[in-house]
């Protein structure tokens, strides 16, 4: 399983006339590129991809950038987008064998609340 740790994102929306439609059929999309600034702020670790289309690619992780793409339907885009914004530490996991792939945060003890943080 590779794990990447993520403390930053952008969001771009991708539609538009200039963007090619890939092998699946894919032209529109959310794309939300995950940062770790102890890193690099120029190379995302991650990037979650949200798709309309039923037969959007699948998850995969690419060696040579050390980069993980997940892809999900467009109708799990708010859980996670508030995933992302509320909880901390956030990480995204792939299994680069089976392509199992996941956002999630670290144990938080039961009862715990969350403070917002200035």
């Amino acid at each position: 399983m590779v794990q990447k740790y993520f403390n930053k994102y952008r969001i771009a929306i991708r539609t538009d006339y200039y963007t090619k439609q890939d092998e699946y059929g894919i032209k529109n999309y959310i794309d939300l590129q995950c940062y770790d600034t102890n890193v690099s702020m120029s190379n995302p670790v991650a990037e979650l991809r949200f798709h309309d289309n039923v037969n959007f690619r699948k998850n995969h992780y690419l060696a040579d950038s050390d980069r993980i793409i997940l892809t999900f339907n467009i109708n799990r885009f708010n859980d996670i987008y508030n995933l992302i914004r509320y909880e901390k530490p956030v990480y995204a996991y792939v299994d680069p064998q089976t392509l199992d792939g996941h956002v999630g945060s670290q144990l938080e003890s039961v009862g715990q609340e969350d403070i917002e943080q200035p």
